[in-house]
């Protein structure tokens, strides 16, 4: 068992390699103080409310079997299944005795039960620090000290193993071959210091072959034609109405871990920051003469307005903010939107968004009645220029100061059917915005290419196929003048799949698909999180009075990005040729450096990669993103660094970064299987 600090609970963990599965909020025994902010306990309303492209009975009789175009229309060859989520066993307590009950690895015991009774005996005892344990700069608050994630070492129990390669030179183990791993765990520095010695006393096994023969080549280039420079607060969040309070905690007690997390997306810059999803046509304000437009409508209230300004306020947040469409009622979008912008303040709103995936409005239900009869936010055969109108109709009643967004779509036919005749007709429309999931977890077979499975999330398509299916928009948002955001992007839509979007592969998966965007003009990107998804960003939690979040692993991906293609910088041409697993980027500036990013989507084979910038004025240096597998819920690095597993800062320190001598050829680096690289190369 693990305790973060004074303040937290135990993990507890049953053999095996841990598993952060962390419970949702509205789990009762994560013992978490209450939040209250008006109906902010509902985290999930009726309809599609109930999962994003809810499986069960959502399709209207006699439409298709799935929302047509939605979430990775563009398939990938079908892959294997992935493994199943490995649980832990739970007392199942006074619900039933004598029984036991299967629970995640995230699970904590409630107060008054035998280990936490244990932990209670035991917490006041002095840590000690081990190799493995987080690299996070400590909060003010005492106790100043922070636990690791983990007491259990990591190797432990699955022995150890040398993988002689090639000669050592300079000492560098890395370098020279060995798969001593970039994260510095007690079994992998035992490996190493036994691979030092085998090379000095030439212990048999060890042996001493050639230096390190490259199997891919990347050249770097110059800028790639056509595309801009990364713009400020490229890299965004998305929440739920629902959540977004509970995330960003009350106006009275700031969640000072989660501003620090949103911030750390966009270092010095403003990050854009999205309030909507489902729940936009779900929302609403009340007011004299209106009413609950689908009988369980989230209602805004003052204290979760307030809620939101803090948080917009303490991280000098732009805010994209949802308006109900789907209600059909003018009065009310106006009055909610009058609402939003006098609480959050006009200063920190970018945008209002108008409704969201209209094209769904007839085909999945709105919600149901208490008899259970489901209603339709539109009647059949509602089409593009029935959805245009009543855009226009709505847009004329909202405060006039005031850009828009939208059409907030993830229908490729819909998109092309509405864009054109939208920015023609809307001058306020200064951001077009669209959904990308490149797999579905509801409405699709397992035999499907989009098909949730970390095979299927690291074929190409599901990050660079995604990414050019949305070329065409990006290039018509941007000939008439607008930007383009894909502001509610994750791996799988549905509110993802556990076992795919909460493990590493998610990590690797989000640098290549923001890099691709990027490629393809995309100017923004929102990270759609929600505290009960599995592709959620950070679990919340509440202990003591206290705020603390653990790290999930597609952030550490969203960080090597953001580090990766700073504000200003631009997009490099690269020539590659070897192995198809190498992924590589480059980017270039602001000032002489270039970066290079490779990554290793082969889930068991490492590759030595020779990187050639022209340029080249000196030692690089080098920067890793990894894990122990694909598969790897917890033990993700970046720059041989961590969060602690309740993290109470949501800041990571300054990277550790190795130093690459060039050769005559360039650098030389081994990528091992399932990681990322990133070079920094100094240029003349």
């Amino acid at each position: 068992m693990v305790a973060g600090d004074h303040s937290d609970g135990p993990v507890l963990t049953l053999g095996g390699h841990t598993e952060r599965i962390a419970l949702t909020l509205d789990d009762q025994r994560r013992d978490l103080d209450p939040l209250q902010f008006g109906q902010a306990g509902l985290l999930r309303a009726p309809g599609r409310m109930q999962g994003k492209r809810q499986a069960e009975d959502g399709l209207r009789p006699g439409r298709r079997s799935g929302p047509a175009g939605y979430a990775g229309a563009r398939g990938a060859p079908a892959a294997d299944q992935p493994r199943t989520p490995e649980v832990a066993a739970e007392p199942a307590g006074d619900r039933q005795p004598g029984h036991v009950q299967l629970r995640r690895r995230g699970w904590r015991p409630p107060p008054g039960h035998p280990i936490w009774l244990l932990y209670e005996r035991h917490r006041d005892a002095k840590p000690k620090r081990g190799i493995t344990g987080s690299h996070e700069i400590p909060g003010a608050d005492p106790p100043a000290r922070t636990m690791p994630q983990h007491q259990r070492l990591p190797g432990a129990g699955r022995g150890m193993q040398l993988y002689p390669r090639r000669t050592v030179r300079g000492g560098n183990l890395d370098h020279a071959g060995y798969s001593c791993g970039s994260v510095l765990t007690a079994s992998r520095l035992t490996t190493c210091a036994l691979a030092a010695l085998a090379l000095v006393a030439g212990l048999a096994g060890c042996g001493t072959g050639a230096p390190l023969r490259p199997d891919a080549n990347v050249r770097v280039g110059g800028p790639l034609s056509g595309v801009r420079a990364i713009r400020p607060g490229f890299v965004g969040v998305s929440m739920e109405f629902q959540s977004a309070a509970l995330t960003a905690g009350p106006a009275s007690d700031p969640d000072v871990v989660v501003q620090q997390l949103l911030a750390g997306l966009a270092p010095g810059e403003a990050p854009v920051v999205r309030i909507g999803g489902d729940s936009t046509d779900h929302a609403w304000y009340p007011a004299a003469g209106l009413r609950d437009p689908d009988l369980h409508a989230f209602r805004l209230t003052p204290a979760w307005i307030a809620s939101l300004r803090t948080l917009a306020e303490a991280i000098h947040a732009r805010m994209v903010l949802g308006i109900n469409l789907e209600a059909d009622n003018p009065r009310l979008s106006r009055v909610e939107a009058q609402a939003l912008l006098s609480g959050i303040g006009r200063g920190s709103v970018q945008a209002l968004e108008v409704g969201n995936e209209a094209n769904l409005y007839s085909t999945l239900y709105w919600y149901k009645t208490p008899s259970g009869q489901k209603v339709y936010g539109r009647p059949l055969g509602w089409d593009a220029a029935q959805y245009l109108a009543q855009f226009n109709a709505t847009s004329a009643v909202l405060p006039q100061s005031v850009p828009l967004a939208g059409p907030a779509l993830g229908a490729p036919k819909f998109m092309a059917q509405v864009l054109s005749p939208l920015l023609a007709s809307q001058p306020r429309l200064t951001t077009v915005t669209y959904h990308s999931y490149p797999l579905n977890r509801c409405f699709t077979p397992r035999s499907s290419p989009t098909y949730p499975t970390i095979p299927n999330l690291m074929k190409a398509v599901s990050s660079r196929g995604l990414a050019a299916g949305d070329r065409g928009y990006a290039q018509a948002a941007l000939a008439h003048g607008d930007v383009f955001r894909v502001d509610e992007l994750n791996s799988v839509a549905c509110s993802g799949k556990i076992g795919v979007s909460n493990t590493f592969a998610s990590a690797l998966w989000v640098v290549d698909t923001l890099f691709a965007m990027a490629r393809e003009g995309v100017t923004g990107v929102n990270v759609h999180t929600l505290p009960s998804a599995a592709y959620r960003l950070f679990t919340l939690h509440r202990s003591a009075g206290r705020w603390s979040v653990t790290v999930e692993p597609e952030y550490y991906g969203l960080l090597m990005w953001v580090r990766a293609a700073p504000p200003g910088s631009r997009l490099l041409s690269t020539a590659a040729t070897g192995s198809p697993a190498v992924r590589e980027w480059a980017t270039g500036g602001p000032g002489p450096v270039v970066r290079v990013v490779l990554i290793n989507v082969s889930p068991r084979h490492d590759h030595v990669v020779r990187v050639t910038e022209p340029g080249a004025d000196g030692s690089a240096g080098l920067e890793r993103l990894s894990a122990p597998r694909l598969s790897a819920t917890g033990d993700v690095s970046l720059g041989e660094r961590r969060f602690a597993h309740f993290s109470h800062t949501g800041v990571l320190a300054p990277a550790k970064r190795n130093t690459v001598r060039p050769t005559r050829r360039g650098y030389i680096i081994r990528v091992p299987a399932a990681s990322a690289a990133e070079l920094t190369i100094p240029v003349r």
